[in-house]
């Protein structure tokens, strides 16, 4: 997640680019990579979930439809 910090940081930069240090853009770029990453991440483990979930739900629902012959 982006601090608020981090956020007011970002925004500076975009603003006022071409006054900005290469040490601030930088540390920028630095942030949105770590965000970028983590947010990659996070939707790996819900995408993995989901298609857990979707595979055993549709196992139950063959199980189910079986034991009451639908």
């Amino acid at each position: 997640m982006i601090t608020e910090q981090e956020q007011k940081l970002i925004k500076s930069v975009i603003s006022d680019f071409n006054n900005t240090p290469n040490k601030k853009v930088t540390e920028v770029l630095d942030v949105l990579r770590r965000d970028f990453d983590e947010s990659k991440k996070m939707i790996e483990k819900i995408s993995e979930h989901m298609l857990i979930t979707e595979t055993v739900y549709n196992e139950l629902l063959n199980k189910y439809k079986e034991r009451t012959n639908i």
